[in-house]
């Protein structure tokens, strides 16, 4: 069988089209789970949440930054959109179910694993001077004082 170019275009294209929607899932699931988290924290004190809310805040600004730059077009037109509603989503399911303890523990598990991963597979390469080099270590600074907040006063 000869082998022709646009076969092998044609594959590209289909895969890199299931990439982008795998890749969207994934992200769907996890605002969905830090939605789900947020309203997890509102059953203790007032400072976790405060914590929490602001850690998130800065890792969405992150991720979205991040999206924004691979699709700029499909992130403004609904993207963003979608992933605000699954956030939500999230929020709402939290308020209205509780989950057991170890898929809770799962969870947070897993948007340990996803923020590890967006930072160093999506933010680190993308570092090109010792400026961008130390915004990030103060941003990493910031994150785990936020995160040692929570624990400190959950």
């Amino acid at each position: 069988m000869a082998y022709r170019e646009d076969q092998a275009i044609r594959i590209s294209v289909r895969s890199a089209k299931l990439l982008f929607e795998v890749e969207g899932a994934s992200l769907a699931a996890y605002s969905f789970i830090i939605g789900y988290l947020l309203s997890e924290q509102v059953t203790h004190s007032p400072e976790p949440i405060i914590f929490f809310g602001l850690a998130m805040a800065i890792h969405f600004a992150g991720v979205d930054s991040l999206v924004r730059e691979h699709s700029p077009q499909l992130y403004d037109r609904s993207i963003r959109f979608f992933l605000t509603v699954t956030v939500y989503a999230g929020w709402l399911a939290g308020v209205m179910m509780e989950i057991a303890d170890a898929t809770l523990s799962l969870w947070y598990s897993f948007l340990a694993g996803g923020m590890i991963v967006v930072a160093t597979v999506y933010e680190l390469p993308h570092i090109r001077s010792h400026r961008q080099y130390a915004f990030f270590l103060v941003g990493a600074g910031i994150f785990s004082a936020l995160v040692l907040a929570i624990h400190y006063f959950g």
